[in-house]
């Protein structure tokens, strides 16, 4: 279904600023650029990860059903609680050296029935 589109207008205003305040809004704009960017990159390498692991390439393999949504939620539960789909629940492997992450205590002792509330 085409949705109909309302008029649209655009006004381009320059801001009377000095110099000072450029300064301080490029870099400003420059810094959330970074971290958006950062943030993306750490995104797209674990979503590689993800999609190489063992367990979710059996998982996306089974048939439609209820079972194949349970394990996509259990696998959901394990990458958020440990930070990777390895049965050894260590690091990213060796794409993603130099990242770090910090682990939920409180996570892993939902998913694993262990651990201590902290």
């Amino acid at each position: 279904m085409v949705q109909d589109t309302t008029p649209t207008f655009l006004v381009e205003l320059r801001l009377n600023t000095s110099n000072r305040d450029r300064i301080e809004i490029d870099k400003a704009l420059d810094a959330g650029r970074m971290l958006f960017n950062a943030c993306l990159g750490e995104a797209l390498k674990r979503i590689d990860l993800m999609r190489e692991s063992k367990a979710y390439r059996r998982t996306v393999a089974m048939p439609r059903s209820e079972e194949r949504t349970k394990a996509f939620r259990d696998l959901r539960k394990i990458m958020r609680a440990t930070g990777t789909l390895s049965a050894k629940g260590g690091g990213h492997g060796s794409r993603a050296r130099g990242s770090s992450i910090v682990l939920n205590p409180r996570a892993m002792k939902q998913v694993s029935g262990t651990g201590t509330a902290g």
